[in-house]
């Protein structure tokens, strides 16, 4: 089982956010299940959905709560990912992550690209 997005993984939901001159206006909020794997393997398929849902959507929540396996290009991604969403003014949360994925994101030294994975515990996503 590996990352996947799909009638099953995603879920779509409307959220306001505030916008400095026009006042709210609704986001949709994509929601992703990473499954087991993030890695290699996986990656193509996962960012290819994510590249889809990313013209639709600028608020993407991760669940990585079942992320059992992860390697360097998974974390690539996630940076990648990140990085697109933020210059593009939206979201990237991620909730409950595994210890696994946390642990690696620790040992890359990726902390501060993926400040948005946190510990269950550690505080609010940004």
């Amino acid at each position: 089982m590996g990352c996947r997005v799909g009638s099953n993984a995603e879920l779509n939901s409307e959220i306001l956010t505030r916008k400095p001159q026009t006042g709210f206006r609704m986001m949709t909020k994509t929601t992703f299940s990473c499954g087991k794997e993030l890695h290699v393997n996986h990656v193509l398929n996962l960012h290819r959905r994510l590249q889809k849902s990313l013209q639709k959507s600028r608020f993407i929540e991760l669940k990585a709560n079942l992320v059992e396996k992860v390697d360097s290009a998974g974390l690539q991604l996630l940076v990648a990912l990140a990085q697109e969403i933020e210059r593009s003014g939206g979201k990237l949360v991620c909730q409950k992550p595994s210890e696994i994925l946390i642990d690696a994101i620790s040992i890359s030294g990726l902390s501060a690209s993926l400040g948005f994975i946190q510990a269950p515990g550690s505080g609010e996503n940004k």
